[in-house]
Protein backbone atom coordinates (compact mmCIF):
# COMPACT_ATOMS: atom_id res chain seq x y z
CA UNK A 1 0.00 0.00 0.00
CA UNK A 2 1.78 3.41 -1.43
CA UNK A 3 2.09 5.99 1.66
CA UNK A 4 -0.57 9.16 1.68
CA UNK A 5 1.87 12.13 2.89
CA UNK A 6 -0.76 13.93 4.43
CA UNK A 7 -1.83 17.37 4.69
CA UNK A 8 -0.07 17.94 1.45
CA UNK A 9 -2.99 16.47 -0.36
CA UNK A 10 -5.66 18.33 0.89
CA UNK A 11 -6.72 20.19 -2.27
CA UNK A 12 -8.43 19.28 -5.77
CA UNK A 13 -5.55 21.07 -7.93
CA UNK A 14 -2.44 19.80 -5.73
CA UNK A 15 0.57 19.71 -7.73
CA UNK A 16 3.36 18.14 -6.06
CA UNK A 17 5.82 20.36 -8.24
CA UNK A 18 5.02 23.24 -5.47
CA UNK A 19 6.49 21.00 -2.78
CA UNK A 20 10.20 20.60 -4.28
CA UNK A 21 13.01 21.20 -2.23
CA UNK A 22 15.25 23.35 -3.16
CA UNK A 23 12.77 24.26 -6.09
CA UNK A 24 14.37 24.16 -9.69
CA UNK A 25 15.79 26.88 -11.51
CA UNK A 26 13.61 26.60 -14.62
CA UNK A 27 10.32 24.55 -14.99
CA UNK A 28 7.88 23.70 -17.77
CA UNK A 29 4.72 21.46 -17.05
CA UNK A 30 2.93 19.56 -19.72
CA UNK A 31 -0.50 18.69 -19.63
CA UNK A 32 -0.08 14.65 -18.68
CA UNK A 33 0.50 12.80 -15.59
CA UNK A 34 2.23 9.34 -15.62
CA UNK A 35 1.73 6.67 -13.44
CA UNK A 36 4.95 4.56 -12.39
CA UNK A 37 3.05 2.10 -10.10
CA UNK A 38 0.45 1.07 -12.93
CA UNK A 39 3.37 0.17 -15.35
CA UNK A 40 6.46 -1.91 -15.36
CA UNK A 41 9.31 1.04 -14.76
CA UNK A 42 13.53 -0.01 -15.68
CA UNK A 43 16.08 2.52 -15.18
CA UNK A 44 18.70 2.15 -18.31
CA UNK A 45 22.29 3.75 -17.88
CA UNK A 46 25.64 3.29 -18.51
CA UNK A 47 27.65 0.28 -16.23
CA UNK A 48 29.30 2.82 -14.67
CA UNK A 49 26.55 4.52 -13.19
CA UNK A 50 24.70 1.21 -12.38
CA UNK A 51 25.36 1.80 -8.42
CA UNK A 52 23.80 5.27 -8.71
CA UNK A 53 20.43 3.46 -10.57
CA UNK A 54 20.49 1.03 -7.64
CA UNK A 55 20.24 3.48 -5.06
CA UNK A 56 18.20 5.58 -6.68
CA UNK A 57 15.46 2.48 -7.12
CA UNK A 58 16.21 1.48 -3.41
CA UNK A 59 14.39 4.60 -3.09
CA UNK A 60 11.60 4.85 -5.34
CA UNK A 61 10.26 1.22 -3.55
CA UNK A 62 10.60 3.10 -0.01
CA UNK A 63 8.70 6.43 -0.97
CA UNK A 64 6.45 4.84 -3.52
CA UNK A 65 6.24 1.60 -3.21
CA UNK A 66 7.31 0.96 -7.21
CA UNK A 67 9.83 -1.58 -8.38
CA UNK A 68 11.92 0.01 -10.92
CA UNK A 69 13.44 -3.58 -13.18
CA UNK A 70 17.40 -2.96 -13.65
CA UNK A 71 17.47 -4.79 -16.50
CA UNK A 72 14.86 -2.93 -18.49
CA UNK A 73 12.80 -5.33 -21.68
CA UNK A 74 11.56 -3.77 -24.50
CA UNK A 75 7.88 -2.94 -23.09
CA UNK A 76 9.09 -1.38 -19.90
CA UNK A 77 8.55 2.58 -19.52
CA UNK A 78 12.00 3.70 -19.40
CA UNK A 79 14.03 5.92 -16.80
CA UNK A 80 16.91 6.78 -18.53
CA UNK A 81 20.27 7.88 -16.69
CA UNK A 82 22.98 10.14 -18.47
CA UNK A 83 25.87 12.16 -17.53
CA UNK A 84 26.51 14.73 -20.59
CA UNK A 85 28.80 17.78 -20.71
CA UNK A 86 26.26 20.61 -21.75
CA UNK A 87 26.06 24.47 -21.58
CA UNK A 88 24.64 24.07 -18.06
CA UNK A 89 26.79 24.87 -14.83
CA UNK A 90 28.49 22.05 -12.71
CA UNK A 91 26.42 20.20 -10.59
CA UNK A 92 23.60 21.14 -13.27
CA UNK A 93 21.26 18.89 -14.50
CA UNK A 94 17.90 18.41 -16.81
CA UNK A 95 14.87 16.15 -16.13
CA UNK A 96 12.17 15.85 -18.24
CA UNK A 97 9.22 13.28 -17.88
CA UNK A 98 7.05 11.99 -21.21
CA UNK A 99 4.37 9.98 -21.69
CA UNK A 100 7.09 7.85 -23.13
CA UNK A 101 9.69 7.69 -20.54
CA UNK A 102 11.80 9.76 -18.28
CA UNK A 103 14.94 11.02 -18.84
CA UNK A 104 17.67 12.43 -16.33
CA UNK A 105 21.09 14.17 -17.64
CA UNK A 106 23.58 14.97 -15.39
CA UNK A 107 26.08 17.96 -16.00
CA UNK A 108 28.44 15.71 -14.00
CA UNK A 109 27.67 12.87 -11.88
CA UNK A 110 26.98 15.17 -8.89
CA UNK A 111 24.32 16.64 -11.49
CA UNK A 112 23.05 13.74 -12.21
CA UNK A 113 22.24 12.75 -8.29
CA UNK A 114 20.48 15.91 -7.49
CA UNK A 115 18.62 15.08 -10.59
CA UNK A 116 17.40 11.70 -9.25
CA UNK A 117 16.48 13.41 -5.68
CA UNK A 118 14.33 16.01 -7.52
CA UNK A 119 12.56 13.02 -9.30
CA UNK A 120 12.50 11.11 -6.00
CA UNK A 121 10.60 13.99 -4.47
CA UNK A 122 7.95 14.29 -7.37
CA UNK A 123 7.62 10.29 -7.04
CA UNK A 124 7.36 10.31 -3.40
CA UNK A 125 5.36 12.80 -2.90
CA UNK A 126 2.64 11.81 -5.89
CA UNK A 127 2.51 8.55 -4.95
CA UNK A 128 3.69 7.40 -7.63
CA UNK A 129 1.79 9.65 -10.11
CA UNK A 130 4.23 12.51 -11.27
CA UNK A 131 3.30 15.00 -13.85
CA UNK A 132 4.89 15.57 -17.04
CA UNK A 133 7.41 18.35 -16.47
CA UNK A 134 10.85 19.34 -18.41
CA UNK A 135 13.05 21.10 -15.78
CA UNK A 136 16.48 22.28 -16.24
CA UNK A 137 18.14 23.25 -12.84
CA UNK A 138 21.81 23.91 -11.42
CA UNK A 139 22.60 25.77 -7.84
CA UNK A 140 23.15 29.48 -7.83
CA UNK A 141 26.56 28.87 -5.06
CA UNK A 142 29.51 26.53 -5.54
CA UNK A 143 29.15 26.52 -1.67
CA UNK A 144 26.33 25.47 0.05
CA UNK A 145 27.17 24.82 3.69
CA UNK A 146 25.88 23.56 7.13
CA UNK A 147 27.85 24.20 10.04
CA UNK A 148 27.52 22.05 13.09
CA UNK A 149 29.14 23.01 16.24
CA UNK A 150 30.91 20.26 18.22
CA UNK A 151 32.21 23.14 21.15
CA UNK A 152 28.74 23.78 22.40
CA UNK A 153 26.82 19.96 21.63
CA UNK A 154 27.74 17.00 21.46
CA UNK A 155 28.14 15.38 18.08
CA UNK A 156 27.95 11.58 17.78
CA UNK A 157 29.87 10.04 14.50
CA UNK A 158 26.00 9.05 13.82
CA UNK A 159 24.24 11.88 14.00
CA UNK A 160 26.95 13.85 11.86
CA UNK A 161 26.73 10.62 9.27
CA UNK A 162 22.90 11.20 9.32
CA UNK A 163 23.38 15.29 8.55
CA UNK A 164 25.35 14.41 5.93
CA UNK A 165 22.62 12.28 4.27
CA UNK A 166 20.00 15.51 5.37
CA UNK A 167 22.51 17.55 3.25
CA UNK A 168 22.49 15.35 0.01
CA UNK A 169 18.73 15.10 0.01
CA UNK A 170 18.54 18.78 -0.05
CA UNK A 171 21.77 19.63 -2.44
CA UNK A 172 23.99 21.02 0.30
CA UNK A 173 27.25 19.83 -0.39
CA UNK A 174 29.69 21.65 2.43
CA UNK A 175 30.23 20.51 5.85
CA UNK A 176 31.53 23.32 8.32
CA UNK A 177 32.35 21.16 11.50
CA UNK A 178 32.95 23.79 14.01
CA UNK A 179 35.22 20.72 16.21
CA UNK A 180 35.71 22.81 19.63
CA UNK A 181 34.62 26.64 21.23
CA UNK A 182 35.18 27.47 24.62
CA UNK A 183 33.08 24.70 26.25
CA UNK A 184 33.90 21.81 24.60
CA UNK A 185 36.29 19.89 22.78
CA UNK A 186 34.62 17.65 20.16
CA UNK A 187 37.40 15.59 18.71
CA UNK A 188 40.00 13.67 20.37
CA UNK A 189 43.61 14.08 19.76
CA UNK A 190 46.22 11.25 19.50
CA UNK A 191 49.46 13.45 20.87
CA UNK A 192 47.57 16.12 23.07
CA UNK A 193 45.16 16.31 26.08
CA UNK A 194 42.46 18.17 23.83
CA UNK A 195 39.14 16.02 24.34
CA UNK A 196 40.13 13.68 26.81
CA UNK A 197 38.08 15.27 29.36
CA UNK A 198 35.13 14.88 26.88
CA UNK A 199 33.97 11.14 26.50
CA UNK A 200 31.16 12.01 23.44
CA UNK A 201 34.37 13.68 21.54
CA UNK A 202 34.55 12.21 18.20
CA UNK A 203 38.36 10.50 18.02
CA UNK A 204 40.82 11.46 14.55
CA UNK A 205 40.29 8.37 12.79
CA UNK A 206 36.71 8.87 13.00
CA UNK A 207 36.91 12.28 11.51
CA UNK A 208 39.17 10.66 8.60
CA UNK A 209 36.13 8.23 8.20
CA UNK A 210 33.52 10.63 8.54
CA UNK A 211 34.89 12.74 5.72
CA UNK A 212 35.27 10.11 3.54
CA UNK A 213 31.66 9.16 4.33
CA UNK A 214 30.48 12.40 3.11
CA UNK A 215 32.60 12.55 -0.38
CA UNK A 216 30.26 9.65 -1.11
CA UNK A 217 27.07 11.88 -1.28
CA UNK A 218 28.78 14.71 -2.80
CA UNK A 219 29.54 17.05 0.37
CA UNK A 220 33.19 17.90 1.14
CA UNK A 221 34.11 18.64 5.06
CA UNK A 222 35.72 21.73 6.09
CA UNK A 223 37.04 22.09 9.51
CA UNK A 224 37.42 24.33 11.90
CA UNK A 225 40.19 24.92 13.98
CA UNK A 226 39.46 28.36 16.50
CA UNK A 227 42.88 29.77 16.46
CA UNK A 228 42.52 32.94 18.28
CA UNK A 229 39.03 33.38 20.37
CA UNK A 230 36.68 30.33 21.92
CA UNK A 231 39.36 28.55 22.84
CA UNK A 232 39.04 27.58 27.03
CA UNK A 233 38.40 23.74 25.82
CA UNK A 234 42.50 24.23 24.50
CA UNK A 235 43.66 26.72 27.53
CA UNK A 236 41.95 24.19 30.31
CA UNK A 237 44.73 22.02 29.73
CA UNK A 238 47.40 24.78 28.12
CA UNK A 239 46.86 27.65 30.86
CA UNK A 240 50.37 28.77 29.47
CA UNK A 241 48.97 29.76 26.17
CA UNK A 242 46.27 31.75 27.77
CA UNK A 243 46.01 35.00 27.02
CA UNK A 244 42.73 37.51 27.71
CA UNK A 245 38.99 36.37 27.85
CA UNK A 246 37.17 36.32 24.83
CA UNK A 247 34.35 39.03 23.75
CA UNK A 248 32.00 37.47 25.62
CA UNK A 249 33.96 35.49 28.37
CA UNK A 250 35.79 32.09 27.16
CA UNK A 251 39.13 31.96 26.76
CA UNK A 252 41.10 33.65 24.01
CA UNK A 253 44.92 32.62 23.22
CA UNK A 254 48.08 34.91 24.33
CA UNK A 255 50.33 35.84 21.07
CA UNK A 256 53.32 34.26 21.54
CA UNK A 257 56.22 31.06 21.04
CA UNK A 258 53.94 28.75 23.19
CA UNK A 259 50.85 29.53 21.47
CA UNK A 260 52.18 29.09 17.45
CA UNK A 261 54.06 25.92 18.69
CA UNK A 262 50.51 24.45 19.95
CA UNK A 263 49.05 25.39 17.03
CA UNK A 264 50.77 23.86 14.64
CA UNK A 265 50.69 20.45 16.47
CA UNK A 266 47.12 20.66 16.42
CA UNK A 267 46.64 21.37 12.33
CA UNK A 268 49.62 18.62 12.39
CA UNK A 269 46.56 16.49 13.59
CA UNK A 270 43.43 17.83 11.88
CA UNK A 271 45.24 18.42 8.62
CA UNK A 272 46.09 15.10 7.26
CA UNK A 273 42.83 14.09 7.80
CA UNK A 274 41.21 16.35 4.99
CA UNK A 275 40.77 15.63 1.39
CA UNK A 276 43.97 16.21 -0.88
CA UNK A 277 41.86 19.48 -1.81
CA UNK A 278 40.23 20.97 1.36
CA UNK A 279 38.72 24.16 2.38
CA UNK A 280 39.88 24.65 6.51
CA UNK A 281 38.51 27.05 9.18
CA UNK A 282 40.15 29.05 11.43
CA UNK A 283 37.31 30.91 13.26
CA UNK A 284 39.39 34.45 14.28
CA UNK A 285 36.53 36.21 15.34
CA UNK A 286 35.10 37.51 18.87
CA UNK A 287 38.80 37.41 20.67
CA UNK A 288 41.03 40.08 22.38
CA UNK A 289 44.36 40.88 21.82
CA UNK A 290 46.92 40.55 24.52
CA UNK A 291 51.22 39.84 23.39
CA UNK A 292 52.68 37.51 25.64
CA UNK A 293 56.17 38.56 26.82
CA UNK A 294 58.41 36.31 24.23
CA UNK A 295 56.69 38.49 21.25
CA UNK A 296 56.86 41.82 23.62
CA UNK A 297 58.46 45.06 21.46
CA UNK A 298 58.49 42.60 17.99
CA UNK A 299 57.73 45.44 15.63
CA UNK A 300 54.72 44.86 13.35
CA UNK A 301 53.24 42.67 15.42
CA UNK A 302 49.01 42.89 15.42
CA UNK A 303 46.14 41.01 14.40
CA UNK A 304 46.73 41.60 10.68
CA UNK A 305 50.22 40.21 10.88
CA UNK A 306 48.31 37.15 12.95
CA UNK A 307 46.50 36.07 10.06
CA UNK A 308 49.54 36.26 7.73
CA UNK A 309 51.57 33.98 10.39
CA UNK A 310 48.79 31.52 10.75
CA UNK A 311 48.09 31.39 6.61
CA UNK A 312 51.69 30.28 6.18
CA UNK A 313 51.88 28.30 9.18
CA UNK A 314 48.90 26.21 8.17
CA UNK A 315 50.10 26.38 4.19
CA UNK A 316 53.46 24.60 5.61
CA UNK A 317 51.43 21.97 7.55
CA UNK A 318 49.57 21.38 4.39
CA UNK A 319 52.61 21.10 2.17
CA UNK A 320 53.99 18.37 4.53
CA UNK A 321 50.99 16.04 3.89
CA UNK A 322 50.54 17.08 0.28
CA UNK A 323 47.40 18.68 0.91
CA UNK A 324 45.55 21.92 -1.13
CA UNK A 325 44.27 24.01 1.54
CA UNK A 326 42.40 27.20 1.00
CA UNK A 327 41.81 29.16 4.00
CA UNK A 328 38.39 30.80 5.15
CA UNK A 329 38.09 32.81 8.19
CA UNK A 330 35.12 34.31 10.38
CA UNK A 331 35.10 38.17 9.46
CA UNK A 332 34.51 39.43 13.23
CA UNK A 333 31.31 42.08 13.70
CA UNK A 334 33.45 44.81 12.19
CA UNK A 335 35.60 42.98 9.65
CA UNK A 336 39.37 41.67 10.02
CA UNK A 337 41.90 42.41 8.36
CA UNK A 338 44.09 40.49 6.14
CA UNK A 339 47.94 41.22 4.67
CA UNK A 340 47.62 42.58 1.14
CA UNK A 341 49.80 39.54 -0.07
CA UNK A 342 47.18 37.41 0.66
CA UNK A 343 43.92 39.08 0.78
CA UNK A 344 43.15 36.82 -2.55
CA UNK A 345 44.03 33.74 -1.18
CA UNK A 346 41.74 34.16 2.39
CA UNK A 347 37.74 33.46 2.06
CA UNK A 348 36.15 36.18 4.51
CA UNK A 349 33.07 35.08 6.37
CA UNK A 350 30.79 38.26 7.07
CA UNK A 351 27.80 36.88 9.37
CA UNK A 352 24.34 37.68 11.06
CA UNK A 353 21.92 35.38 11.70
CA UNK A 354 18.55 37.63 12.33
CA UNK A 355 16.14 38.45 9.85
CA UNK A 356 15.08 41.68 11.93
CA UNK A 357 18.81 42.99 10.96
CA UNK A 358 18.11 42.81 7.38
CA UNK A 359 19.82 46.54 6.86
CA UNK A 360 23.47 45.45 8.45
CA UNK A 361 22.90 41.98 6.18
CA UNK A 362 21.98 44.34 3.24
CA UNK A 363 25.01 46.75 4.33
CA UNK A 364 27.46 43.51 4.50
CA UNK A 365 26.46 42.07 1.52
CA UNK A 366 27.35 45.44 -0.57
CA UNK A 367 30.59 45.70 1.14
CA UNK A 368 32.12 42.58 0.11
CA UNK A 369 30.65 41.36 -2.63
CA UNK A 370 31.22 43.19 -6.30
CA UNK A 371 33.66 42.72 -9.23
CA UNK A 372 37.29 43.00 -8.26
CA UNK A 373 36.79 41.56 -4.41
CA UNK A 374 38.01 39.21 -2.34
CA UNK A 375 35.97 35.89 -2.35
CA UNK A 376 33.69 35.88 0.32
CA UNK A 377 31.12 33.39 2.06
CA UNK A 378 28.18 34.60 4.08
CA UNK A 379 27.53 32.92 7.17
CA UNK A 380 23.84 32.43 7.74
CA UNK A 381 21.68 29.89 9.61
CA UNK A 382 20.55 30.59 13.21
CA UNK A 383 22.19 31.95 16.27
CA UNK A 384 22.05 30.28 19.34
CA UNK A 385 18.75 32.47 20.53
CA UNK A 386 16.73 30.74 17.80
CA UNK A 387 16.00 27.50 19.56
CA UNK A 388 13.37 26.64 17.09
CA UNK A 389 15.10 26.71 13.89
CA UNK A 390 15.75 29.96 11.62
CA UNK A 391 15.40 30.69 7.89
CA UNK A 392 14.99 34.78 7.44
CA UNK A 393 18.51 35.81 7.38
CA UNK A 394 19.63 32.74 4.84
CA UNK A 395 16.95 33.85 2.63
CA UNK A 396 18.18 37.98 2.69
CA UNK A 397 21.96 36.93 2.23
CA UNK A 398 21.52 35.11 -0.88
CA UNK A 399 18.85 37.53 -2.21
CA UNK A 400 21.36 40.09 -1.53
CA UNK A 401 24.27 38.20 -2.78
CA UNK A 402 23.29 36.29 -5.50
CA UNK A 403 24.75 38.22 -8.57
CA UNK A 404 27.95 38.69 -6.99
CA UNK A 405 30.11 37.10 -8.53
CA UNK A 406 33.04 37.16 -5.56
CA UNK A 407 30.28 34.88 -3.37
CA UNK A 408 30.99 31.78 -3.38
CA UNK A 409 28.04 30.61 -1.39
CA UNK A 410 27.24 31.00 2.11
CA UNK A 411 27.11 28.54 5.40
CA UNK A 412 23.75 27.57 7.46
CA UNK A 413 25.13 27.74 10.69
CA UNK A 414 23.72 25.65 13.65
CA UNK A 415 24.94 27.41 16.84
CA UNK A 416 25.51 26.09 20.75
CA UNK A 417 23.28 22.94 20.34
CA UNK A 418 22.94 19.32 19.14
CA UNK A 419 19.12 19.74 18.51
CA UNK A 420 19.30 18.64 15.30
CA UNK A 421 15.35 17.75 15.50
CA UNK A 422 14.31 21.19 16.24
CA UNK A 423 17.00 22.85 14.18
CA UNK A 424 15.97 21.24 10.64
CA UNK A 425 13.75 23.80 9.49
CA UNK A 426 16.83 25.96 9.32
CA UNK A 427 18.09 23.46 6.90
CA UNK A 428 15.03 22.60 4.87
CA UNK A 429 14.27 26.31 3.75
CA UNK A 430 17.66 27.72 4.12
CA UNK A 431 18.50 24.69 1.56
CA UNK A 432 15.98 26.65 -1.29
CA UNK A 433 17.42 29.61 -0.68
CA UNK A 434 21.34 28.31 -1.38
CA UNK A 435 20.16 26.83 -4.38
CA UNK A 436 17.68 29.11 -5.81
CA UNK A 437 17.59 32.42 -4.20
CA UNK A 438 15.28 33.89 -6.30
CA UNK A 439 12.76 30.85 -5.21
CA UNK A 440 12.99 31.20 -1.30
CA UNK A 441 9.55 31.85 0.44
CA UNK A 442 9.02 35.60 1.01
CA UNK A 443 6.50 36.83 3.87
CA UNK A 444 3.23 38.63 3.10
CA UNK A 445 2.65 42.20 3.79
CA UNK A 446 0.17 40.48 6.31
CA UNK A 447 2.20 37.85 7.91
CA UNK A 448 3.62 40.52 10.23
CA UNK A 449 4.98 37.99 12.97
CA UNK A 450 6.03 35.27 10.05
CA UNK A 451 3.45 33.13 11.90
CA UNK A 452 1.95 32.20 8.55
CA UNK A 453 4.97 31.69 6.41
CA UNK A 454 6.54 29.96 8.86
CA UNK A 455 3.82 27.45 9.48
CA UNK A 456 3.49 27.03 5.58
CA UNK A 457 7.69 25.70 5.82
CA UNK A 458 7.29 23.07 8.43
CA UNK A 459 4.15 21.50 7.44
CA UNK A 460 5.61 21.32 4.07
CA UNK A 461 9.17 20.05 5.97
CA UNK A 462 7.37 17.15 7.95
CA UNK A 463 5.40 15.89 4.94
CA UNK A 464 9.41 15.81 3.44
CA UNK A 465 10.96 13.56 6.32
CA UNK A 466 8.44 11.04 5.85
CA UNK A 467 9.82 10.42 2.48
CA UNK A 468 12.92 10.03 4.22
CA UNK A 469 13.98 8.17 6.50
CA UNK A 470 17.20 9.96 7.62
CA UNK A 471 15.29 13.02 8.38
CA UNK A 472 13.06 11.57 10.49
CA UNK A 473 12.54 13.01 14.27
CA UNK A 474 13.09 9.72 16.21
CA UNK A 475 16.02 8.77 14.33
CA UNK A 476 17.45 12.16 14.51
CA UNK A 477 17.10 11.99 18.21
CA UNK A 478 18.40 8.34 19.00
CA UNK A 479 21.71 9.69 16.81
CA UNK A 480 21.56 12.68 18.80
CA UNK A 481 21.59 10.94 22.33
CA UNK A 482 21.17 13.99 24.99
CA UNK A 483 20.20 17.54 23.85
CA UNK A 484 23.15 19.71 25.18
CA UNK A 485 23.12 23.69 24.69
CA UNK A 486 26.13 25.55 25.33
CA UNK A 487 27.86 22.46 26.79
CA UNK A 488 25.12 21.46 29.71
CA UNK A 489 22.70 18.61 29.25
CA UNK A 490 19.15 19.73 28.69
CA UNK A 491 17.82 16.57 28.73
CA UNK A 492 18.23 12.99 30.29
CA UNK A 493 18.88 12.08 34.18
CA UNK A 494 21.98 14.62 33.90
CA UNK A 495 20.14 17.34 32.60
CA UNK A 496 21.61 20.48 34.12
CA UNK A 497 25.14 19.11 34.23
CA UNK A 498 28.30 20.07 32.00
CA UNK A 499 28.98 17.40 29.41
CA UNK A 500 32.59 17.97 30.48
CA UNK A 501 34.41 20.43 33.25
CA UNK A 502 35.61 22.58 30.53
CA UNK A 503 31.95 23.72 30.27
CA UNK A 504 31.93 25.13 33.15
Amino acid sequence: MAKSYLPLRTVDQWNPLSYLTPYPRKVRMQKYEVDLAAKAVGCECAQELRPLAESFSADVYAVAGCRLVQNNAARTYPIRLKVKNSDLPAEGYTLEIGAEGIEVVGQDRTGLFYGLQTLLQLIGFGQGKVPGVKLRDWPAYRMRGVMLDMGRGIYSRQLIERSIRIMARLKLNLLHLHLYDDELMGIRFKGLKLGSENRFAISMAELKEIIAYARQYNVAVCPEMESWGHVNSITYHYPECYGAKGKYGGASFGIGRATFELLEKIYEEVIPCVESESLVHLGMDEANWKIMPDMEGKAGVNPEWLIGRLYDLVMAVGLRYRKKLQLCIWADHCGRPIPAGIRDKVIVQPWNYWERAEADIRKKARRYGGTGKAPFLFGAGQSSLHLNGAFGATRIWAKGTCRAPNCLGGTICLWEGNALDQYLVSLYAGSNSLWNPQACCQPEKNDLYREYLTGQLVRQMMSWQTLFSDAEPAAIVKDRGPSVYIGYYVSGPKAGWPAAPTAM
